[in-house]
């Protein structure tokens, strides 16, 4: 390894420190926090008979749920600029109440919870609220404790009673200055040195000879271990919780399964449907398979008739060939920002694969982490919510726009999207597709003749670190997953471990060797195809020998305005056929 690459790993890892730093303090928050923002944000089922629906759009002046459920009225379930619903970083939270149905009376308790996902009800075991709360009382709170509960301001109030009396100051005119905490301690101890100890309280305050913490607190060993082994009368609250079949027979969701919405700002970002009732995994995630076979697909194209194919025609006439053909993982393209058809049926789909013991990898494409169309950056009314402004912000050759990778909240969404696919989705895995459009200010566009400083001197410090941020997460909260790398260049370090400056990439993916098939089927004839050729690009890159993955042929050749291997070859066999069609009926029939 060159000085050269070394002195750019070693900059790449002090990076990555100062980032997770970053993280850490600025943020407050934990590398797995920073990728599970999908928990709060977005649209989500409250236990407490309400939808809560949060987005971050911080150039937004005016937010609001619209769709079927309101007759999409902009103002019914709206936030405001300056109103409630709105904070100071950004973010918009906008709650909607389910309706109480008819005949039916509000809950005795206004913070009662329901469980959406099961069907029973923890709630009818037939004791009453009463006789519950009584029952925690008794068995968790020591006798006398509970009044404090009842009144939070007794102990506050009894404390100023002893420090200024009965008839003490009653505005801050009245107030004279108060004591330090040392004079009024032990001003205490003196009036108190002759007190029993079971009048004393169950803790003493000494001095640790540091300035900015004169006195510590330090707690009574016994009190201590006799309070952490309490524990809160959880059971008797999960007796008061209703299950799925209370809440429906009480109240009508606010929003309906299966009502199209929008969250509209000034763009409108579609949301699809909303679901009552999570869905139940019964098949556990296959085993990494220590060879890959993957079959990769379009579903949308993967039909015979001229439509667009649905999940179902997939898992029907498809899936069963897959299966058949002996591939043990499918790559599925375009998923995420496919219009004719939502993720939400995705999911009978994943049952199949798990059913078949098919691992199922998702192409990372535009939407989810390299760059997005030019109309999606306008979501919140500004021009770089998400995005780099200037020319950095604008793909050079593809006319998209491109994140900024170094913004912590576009971090957050980013890595949080990966972690929601695989835990929603039972996803098994990510191809990260076209890397060298998003490592390189270049966007990929420029020759590459192997030298290092062509990668070390042009890259995107923000972009690899994401990538890094990304690979380190997805391997801790998935110790099973399995991250593949498209680069053209065959960036250095691509699948070497984070901890020494690589990328942290399982498998790169070698293009030459499709495009040497397809090279070869359309223009050269069989018997001129060069033998050292097949071999030197089968070898690819001799560095990653062992994590490389080659594809027959691949996307590029199908979607990407190329031909595919059956339309070279048919097509082929198609022109012979005709050509000796015609021949036959030019030749003169023979006469006897």
């Amino acid at each position: 390894m060159t000085s050269l690459s070394v002195s750019t790993n070693f900059t790449l890892h002090k990076a990555l420190k100062d980032l997770t730093d970053e993280i850490f303090t600025c943020a407050t928050i934990n590398l797995r926090d920073m990728s599970s923002g999908y928990e709060i944000l977005g649209m989500h089922r409250h236990p407490e008979h309400r939808e809560d629906y949060m987005e971050w759009a911080p150039g937004a002046r005016y937010c609001a749920l619209v769709g079927d459920f309101n007759g999409w009225s902009p103002t019914e379930n709206c936030a405001k600029e300056g109103h409630f619903g709105h904070d100071d970083y950004g973010y918009w939270f906008i709650i909607l109440e389910d309706k109480l149905k008819d005949g039916e009376k509000p809950d005795e308790l206004y913070f009662q919870q329901y469980n959406y996902i099961d069907d029973y009800d923890k709630g009818d075991s037939g004791v009453t609220i009463e006789e519950i709360f009584k029952k925690a009382n008794d068995e968790y709170w020591e006798p006398g404790e509970d009044r404090f509960v009842k009144n939070r301001f007794e102990v506050p109030a009894k404390l100023y009673e002893q420090i200024f009396g009965p008839n003490g100051p009653q505005t801050l005119e009245e107030l004279e200055e108060i004591p330090d905490a040392e004079t009024r301690y032990k001003a205490w101890k003196e009036q108190h040195k002759d007190d029993p100890p079971s009048n004393l309280p169950s803790y003493d305050v000494i001095d640790n000879g540091k300035e900015y913490d004169i006195f510590n607190v330090v707690l009574d060993p016994v009190s201590q271990e006799k309070f952490r082994a309490k524990k809160p009368p959880l059971p008797y609250w999960f007796e008061t919780r209703k299950g799925r079949k209370a809440w429906l027979k009480k109240y009508r969701p606010c929003i309906p399964h299966g009502s199209k919405c929008r969250w509209r700002t000034s763009f409108c970002n579609p949301l699809g449907t909303t679901p009552e009732l999570a869905y139940k995994w019964k098949n556990a995630h296959p085993k990494v398979p220590k060879s890959l076979r993957i079959y990769e697909c379009h579903v949308g194209i993967s039909g015979s008739e001229p439509k667009v194919s649905s999940f179902s025609d997939f898992t029907e006439k498809v899936l069963p060939h897959v299966k058949d053909a002996g591939y043990n993982a499918i790559q599925l393209i375009g998923v995420i920002e496919h219009k004719d058809y939502l993720p939400l049926v995705i999911e009978p789909l994943i049952y199949m694969l798990l059913a078949a013991d098919l691992a199922l990898l998702m192409i990372s494409s535009s939407w989810l982490m390299k760059h997005m169309a030019r109309t999606a950056a306008l979501f919140d009314g500004t021009n770089d919510c998400y995005f780099h402004t200037g020319k950095r912000g604008h793909h050079k050759h593809w006319g998209t726009r491109m994140f900024k990778y170094g913004d912590l909240d576009v971090l957050h969404f980013l890595l949080s999207n990966l972690n929601w696919w695989v835990t929603e989705y039972q996803i098994d895995g990510f191809q990260f597709h076209s890397l060298s459009s998003m490592m390189y200010a270049h966007n990929g566009f420029a020759s590459f003749t192997g030298d290092l400083e062509e990668y070390c001197n042009q890259y995107d410090r923000d972009a690899l670190l994401y990538l890094i941020l990304a690979n380190e997460i997805l391997h801790a909260l998935h110790p099973d997953i399995i991250t593949i790398a498209e680069d053209a260049t065959f960036y250095p370090g691509l699948c070497e471990p984070t901890s020494q400056g690589g990328l942290g990439f399982d498998y790169c993916v070698n293009l030459s060797v499709s495009e040497m098939w397809s090279s070869f089927l359309e223009n050269v004839p069989d018997h001129d195809w060069s033998m050292s050729k097949i071999v030197s690009t089968l070898m690819g890159n001799k560095n990653y020998a062992d994590k490389m993955l080659m594809y027959a042929e691949n996307h590029n050749q199908s979607i990407s305005g190329g031909r595919s291997f059956a339309e070279i070859l048919f097509g082929e066999i198609r022109e012979v056929l005709m050509t000796q069609r015609n021949y036959c009926s030019e030749v003169v029939p023979c006469t006897r």
